[in-house]
């Protein structure tokens, strides 16, 4: 025979414990849920880029050159440590949008992929480019009022158990008359007020000047984070009311850390600049390396790139070094021996020969009337020969009485700038290179 216990009934509020046990056994199972994740709360640091300006990797033309996505990656990773991250760009990745500026966009936002980017916000250069096709990146636009269907106005991140709420805006003074774009402030409150999921803070990539940036953190006290760019320079970490405001600029030659803070939402910044001392990516690298090979591939004319401009009218032509031998030969021969006449093999000793940025500043009259348009057409065109200093010269090489029409010295800033020659002094260089009648200015042209 089997016996069964037997109980007293229950009263209301034994009734009411009894359940409550069963709803936390329930819920707790065997410990493999654990607590509820929306209550475990952990740093995280956001991560900010902005303005690459097509800025890959640094040209090599000058040592010590900031910037390039190898070593941003390595720089981010080594800040990061194990906090939870979230990689952003606050826009202007491309430098124009010509078939070789897209090109180059689409290696650039690869690269981003590979390195944990999430969001990447609609700059002015953006702005009518094809985009490319992306899995793990999100293309946001709070304020353009024409977006591509893949432009989202806004997204919701989770990180370390916070919600995130990311808008991005760019500055109706940046882009053209007919680009719709709504005021930033008025479409940042309005995707604030639309958002119907909850969030725990508000973070903006705006991409505007510097006194809007600051006009835009004074008008906008609802939002947490705001990052900027197209600034000409970063903006050191700096507090608006209760809005953290900072920017990174300059080829994406910064990065803005942004850490939410050991305990709770303590928003803290700050900025560091992508040197040389920070190792190549071998992943970033591949991405260098893959990219080279599609130039390679299509082998860009000057004319599909944003270096050149609209063709000259003049009948002045490119002629080529050659035409100049048999009238200066003294010339040549001390031309022949200077860094100048072999600049294209520089280039082919790193791979950087098929790109048309490089390309530029190492031949002839890249993109002009008889001047260098492509590997497969002109490599009688290659290296810094004497019109990439006097000009073309077909005039000339026609009748000597009718001179070349650039002064010389003029011409030496259009490559050896800043970035490319940092120390550039023309009087130190022109001892490198000198020939002809020094004692005027007309035995330079």
């Amino acid at each position: 025979m089997t016996f069964l216990p037997t109980f007293a009934p229950m009263t209301p509020l034994a009734c009411l414990i009894a359940c409550s046990l069963v709803v936390c056994l329930v819920g707790c199972g065997n410990g493999d849920h654990g607590p509820d994740e929306a209550s475990v709360k952990s740093a995280f640091a956001i991560f900010a880029t902005c303005d690459t300006q097509g800025w890959i990797e640094p040209c090599g033309c000058a040592s010590g050159q900031s910037g390039g996505l190898s070593r941003r990656a390595s720089l981010i990773e080594q800040l990061a440590g194990q906090d939870d991250r979230l990689l952003v760009s606050v826009g202007g990745a491309a430098m124009g949008n010509q078939p070789y500026d897209v090109a180059k966009f689409n290696a650039i936002v690869a690269g981003e992929e590979q390195m944990g980017y999430q969001v990447h916000n609609i700059g002015v250069s953006e702005i009518g480019l094809p985009l490319p096709e992306t899995d793990k990146l999100t293309f946001i636009s709070t304020n353009l009022s024409q977006r591509d269907a893949r432009v989202r106005p806004s997204v919701l991140i989770t990180m370390g158990g916070w919600r995130i709420l990311v808008l991005g805006v760019v500055s109706p003074s940046l882009v053209l008359k007919e680009t719709e774009v709504e005021t930033p402030d008025r479409a940042i409150l309005n995707a604030i007020d639309e958002q119907k999921e909850p969030h725990d803070c508000v973070v903006v990539l705006a991409y505007m000047n510097q006194n809007e940036l600051r006009e835009l953190a004074a008008s906008v006290p609802e939002v947490d984070v705001i990052i900027g760019g197209k600034t000409g320079q970063s903006i050191a970490p700096t507090q608006s009311g209760r809005t953290l405001l900072t920017a990174v600029s300059n080829k994406g030659k910064f990065v803005a850390r942004v850490h939410s803070g050991q305990t709770g939402l303590n928003w803290k910044a700050d900025l560091h600049e992508v040197t040389s001392e920070y190792e190549e990516d071998a992943v970033q690298q591949a991405n260098l390396k893959a990219f080279r090979q599609r130039l390679a591939d299509f082998d860009f004319s000057a004319s599909q790139t944003s270096f050149v401009s609209a063709p000259s009218r003049d009948d002045n032509q490119f002629v080529g070094s050659d035409a100049c031998q048999s009238c200066h030969e003294e010339d040549t021969e001390i031309w022949k021996g200077t860094t100048h006449a072999h600049a294209w093999k520089t280039l082919e000793e790193v791979g950087a020969h098929v790109d048309s940025s490089c390309q530029r500043c190492h031949t002839v009259g890249f993109g002009g009337a008889g001047g260098f348009v492509n590997r497969q057409s002109s490599m009688n065109r290659i290296d810094v020969g004497c019109e990439s200093c006097h000009g073309p010269s077909s005039k000339h090489v026609a009748d000597e009485n009718v001179k070349t029409p650039w002064l010389a010295a003029d011409s030496c800033l259009a490559c050896h700038d800043h970035e490319n020659s940092p120390h550039f002094e023309y009087d130190s260089y022109w001892q490198q290179v000198e020939h002809g009648n020094t004692e005027s200015n007309d035995a330079i042209r």
